[in-house]
């Protein structure tokens, strides 16, 4: 648990998150999937607290894959263009 009440479980390496793990933001997004030095970096999941997610490869806390948006709350009368 962190100061702003964040939650790791998983690897670390030289005071580093590092390996596999999941990480929870106080917000209640989630990440679970591979790091390095701290970042999400290889495959994971990110996920909202809405519902939803990017599944695929992440590099320097970025998200790389193509986007396929996954959530209950997409407003379908109002398409979007991303």
């Amino acid at each position: 648990m962190f100061a702003d009440n964040a939650c790791y479980v998983g690897e670390f390496a030289n005071d580093w998150i590092e390996g596999s793990g999941c990480y929870t933001w106080s917000d209640g997004a989630v990440y679970d999937g591979e790091w390095t030095r701290g970042r999400m970096e290889g495959k994971g999941e990110y996920r909202t607290v809405s519902g939803a997610s990017l599944s695929g490869t992440f590099i320097n806390n970025l998200y790389l894959d193509v986007i396929f948006i996954c959530a209950s709350d997409i407003d379908r009368k109002h398409p979007r263009s991303w």
